[in-house]
C-alpha cells in the first residue's frame, strides 16, 4: 500500500540521448541516463536537468537530433 502511494508521487526519469548527425549509435553520440525534469525541448535547444542536480544545456544552430525515452 505504501510503495503504491509512493508511486504517485515520483517523477518519472529519462534517458536522453543528443546525436550530431541522424544515425544514433555512432561515436559522435552524447548520452544522459538519469534526467530528471525536461525544461526545454524544441529542435535548436535541449535543457534538463539531472538526478545530480546538474543543469544541460544543448543547443546547434542547425537543429538537434536527440531522442528523449522515460525509465
Amino acid at each position: 500500500m505504501f510503495n503504491w502511494l509512493l508511486k504517485l508521487f515520483k517523477r518519472p526519469t529519462y534517458t536522453i540521448t543528443v546525436s550530431k548527425n541522424t544515425k544514433y549509435g555512432d561515436s559522435d553520440d552524447k548520452s544522459w541516463p538519469n534526467a530528471k525534469k525536461i525544461m526545454v525541448a524544441n529542435w535548436k535547444e535541449l535543457k534538463f536537468k539531472t538526478v545530480d542536480k546538474k543543469l544541460v544545456h544543448v543547443k546547434d544552430t542547425n537543429g538537434l537530433h536527440y531522442r528523449i525515452e522515460q525509465n
